[in-house]
């Protein structure tokens, strides 16, 4: 499940994507049995976590390939897409 807020408003912030994860699970808790992590992002950081994980509990992705870094040249969102959602 993803929830990504946008970069243009200054309001929208990745703790406001985690308060926003909570009040859909909290109203459509049906919604959140399939998934296995959780994705919060403010169109250029992101972190995931596991369903119903505190925000403290949420991290960045910081490797495409699982052994380095990724280029300080992609976004916090890019690194984790490609990172965790690697189609192979």
């Amino acid at each position: 499940m993803f929830e990504l807020k946008s970069p243009t408003k200054r309001w929208a912030t990745t703790k406001g994507a985690w308060r926003q994860l909570g009040t859909y699970q909290r109203e459509f808790p049906e919604l959140f049995a399939p998934c296995a992590i959780q994705v919060i992002g403010d169109g250029l950081t992101a972190s995931a976590g596991t369903v119903g994980a505190s925000l403290q509990h949420f991290a960045p992705w910081k490797t495409i390939d699982s052994e380095d870094l990724a280029p300080e040249t992609l976004t916090g969102l890019q690194v984790l897409i490609r990172g965790m959602f690697d189609k192979r």
